[in-house]
């Protein structure tokens, strides 16, 4: 395993949000714990915390959110949605068509931390979520 949260970045799949049994999009139903939307960057990604909300801004597109990465029933982000939906085509459209569908955040512990899981880690180890 890679080191580096780009080369992480760029080795995964495809992930998408949308179910293809019921032809809607899931939106988390609440904000997580560690929301990139937050302003105290609970993500410790610094300076890519930024440059990440406004890619997606940019694209016309969205944020999943990192909680659900990894399970299968990925969502967009929360606090992206509430902040930035009406910048976002993509977002714009599916809630045009009311094809939005809320979740639940997964369970905390359930998987290990997306972050966790770009570098390596287990969300148990020390100085992370969850950590002693």
């Amino acid at each position: 395993m890679s080191d580096s949260y780009d080369e992480y970045e760029e080795e995964q799949p495809a992930v998408t949000v949308a179910d293809p049994v019921t032809r809607t999009v899931r939106l988390l139903s609440r904000l997580c714990d560690t929301c990139v939307i937050y302003a105290d960057d609970r993500m410790h990604l610094g300076e890519r915390r930024t440059e990440f909300i406004d890619g997606a801004r940019a694209a016309g597109s969205f944020v999943i959110c990192h909680d659900t990465l990894g399970t299968d029933t990925p969502a967009i982000c929360r606090g992206f949605w509430n902040r930035h939906r009406s910048g976002s085509a993509a977002c714009r459209i599916a809630e045009g068509f009311n094809l939005v569908v809320e979740i639940d955040p997964p369970k905390e512990g359930a998987l290990p931390h997306a972050r966790d899981r770009a570098l390596g880690q287990r969300a148990g180890d020390p100085g992370r979520r969850g950590g002693s």
